[in-house]
């Protein structure tokens, strides 16, 4: 990932000479599938609802501006940290798809984990021919790394160290990092040095504390209902 100087004198990210593959095809799963890439991989900003509150309306204007002036991002190694108290928010979506559209647009290498299953496909690689940098070091690789639901984990030093580990790498390397939480930073339960670090590659975005996922489900159940009984 680079910034160049478009003909009109302003600055943009694009991707580095150097890249042969087409990342575009692997929307954060470069490296490896996930139940999360599976589930909005395909997903447009069209398919993100809005309407519901005006926190989560405001969120998704953001969400498309970042992509747009993502070399700003780039320069700063800022990603975005999307955090509400209440479950069902429309935190992972969201945040999926502004990486699914960095990906086309810049054709970037992007990979979408929950924390939980990061550290049990680590587990994994224990006892086997694999090492667990098999896991890690994609997750530090990555052009763009979305790590879904900071704070879900059974929180142990192992697990805080992993953590740590990648935050740590990628903050050196320069890359942009995205987050979701049901815990604003300053409430995670990490150690402050890790906390630093994930204040450093993000901005926050607080979405609405409300369930949207059950409001949008209720849309639908009353679509099917009229189409069922017409």
């Amino acid at each position: 990932m680079i910034i160049v100087t478009r003909s009109d004198g302003k600055e943009a990210a694009a991707p580095c000479s150097c890249r042969r593959d087409n990342p575009t095809n692997k929307p954060l799963c470069y490296y490896f599938k996930t139940d999360i890439a599976e589930k909005y991989g395909n997903k447009t900003f069209n398919d993100y609802l809005t309407g519901f509150d005006k926190k989560q309306d405001r969120a998704k204007n953001n969400a498309i501006a970042f992509v747009k002036k993502f070399s700003i991002a780039v320069k700063n190694h800022t990603g975005l940290y999307l955090w509400s108290n209440y479950p069902g928010s429309g935190k992972s979506m969201l945040s999926c798809v502004t990486v699914t559209e960095i990906c086309k647009k810049y054709n970037l290498k992007t990979q979408a984990i929950n924390v939980v299953d990061l550290y049990e496909r680590i587990r994994n690689t224990f006892n086997t021919d694999k090492s667990e940098l098999s896991i890690i070091n994609p997750c530090i690789g990555s052009d763009v790394l979305l790590l879904d639901d900071l704070g879900a984990e059974k929180r142990t030093k192992w697990t805080e160290q992993i953590l740590y580990r990648i935050l740590d790498a990628r903050l050196n390397k320069g890359r942009v990092t995205f987050f979701t939480s049901n815990y604003s930073i300053s409430r995670l339960p990490y150690e402050g040095r890790t906390k630093s670090r994930i204040n450093d590659l993000s901005f926050p975005i607080n979405l609405p504390d409300m369930d949207i996922r059950a409001k949008v489900a209720q849309q639908r159940n009353e679509y099917l209902y009229s189409q069922f009984n017409n």
